[in-house]
């Protein structure tokens, strides 16, 4: 005898549920994929390029044609251009026509413009002292890049040859199209970002020379200290206020401690900001900057220093 089961066959709502479930583990895995898998090529594009880019150098100081050059756009154009395909070069007037507007400099997720790379100086080269040049190439790779007119290699040249004294760049190896990012798409060769304005330092000759002060005080390590005009004696806030108009800071308790330890410690109370002032602020007795106590930020007999540097 011939025995038939019922088979039971997936429901619908079933059906459903399992699609949904790979639908969220795809959603879930695919980016991750996605981005490891453009990583990669990143990464292998970067390589090749700088690969075929120490081949042209190389040929060049072999025919002695890696010198002459008066700035990077001569170099590109005149030279560079016999030994890579280039399709455009752009200088640094129009950057925009060769390279992104903006990149993002992941280390601290900012946002780096042209104008931030528009000189040699500004990729970490301050003594090559040229522009910078765009350049698209025919693999699709754009670049921001500076040459160095001043390098000594030279046809007859005996040793190892370095790319990093003689070129730098800002590439993207993904053209035009996002992340646009460093670390990513962004790499760079024998660069560093520098869009911080270079900092000048103040010096006792700039403090007396903008009526700041009658006196300063310059220790041999270089920190600069003065007592404002206007501030022999004052309330903290007042102390504060004032060294900040000066476009410096009032001292520290460490910066206290620096002056003592160089010998120009003053037997009364100054004014100290650590950071934690309300109704009362901290103060540091200057003979040997061993005393520290809290008092009323709102007396008045206190002296008020500024440091710069």
């Amino acid at each position: 005898m011939i025995l038939f089961r019922n088979k039971r066959a997936f429901t619908l709502s079933e059906v459903l549920i399992t699609l949904a479930i790979i639908g969220m583990v795809a959603a879930l895995t695919l980016p991750n994929l996605i981005e490891k898998n453009n990583e990669k090529s990143w990464a292998v594009s970067a390589q090749q390029f700088q690969n075929r880019l120490t081949v042209a150098f190389k040929s060049m100081l072999a025919n002695g044609e890696l010198n002459s050059y008066s700035d990077t756009y001569d170099f590109i154009n005149k030279g560079l251009n016999k030994y890579i395909n280039i399709t455009k070069i752009c200088t640094h007037e129009n950057l925009e026509e060769c390279f992104s507007e903006s990149i993002i400099n992941s280390e601290d997720n900012t946002k780096i413009t042209l104008e931030d790379l528009s000189n040699s100086t500004k990729l970490g080269h301050k003594d090559w002292d040229t522009e910078t040049v765009g350049v698209m190439f025919n693999n699709g790779i754009t670049a921001i890049v500076a040459y160095n007119p001043n390098n000594e290699y030279y046809q007859d040249y005996i040793g190892e040859f370095s790319l990093e004294n003689v070129f730098a760049a800002v590439y993207d190896v993904n053209g035009y199209q996002k992340p646009n990012t460093l670390l990513k798409d962004i790499r760079l060769m024998n660069a560093a970002f520098n869009t911080k304005p270079e900092e000048k330092k103040i010096t006792c000759d700039d403090v007396l020379n903008n009526g700041w002060s009658v006196g300063c005080i310059e220790l041999s390590n270089g920190m600069i200290f003065f007592m404002p005009e206007t501030m022999r004696e004052g309330t903290f806030n007042q102390c504060k206020s004032t060294c900040e108009s000066f476009g410096v800071r009032m001292q520290t308790a460490s910066d206290m401690q620096a002056r003592c330890a160089d010998g120009h410690g003053f037997p009364w109370w100054f004014w100290v900001d650590d950071g934690n002032a309300d109704s009362q602020a901290t103060a540091v007795y200057g003979s040997d900057c061993g005393q520290t106590r809290r008092f009323d930020s709102n007396r008045s007999d206190f002296s008020c220093d500024c440091y710069a540097n």
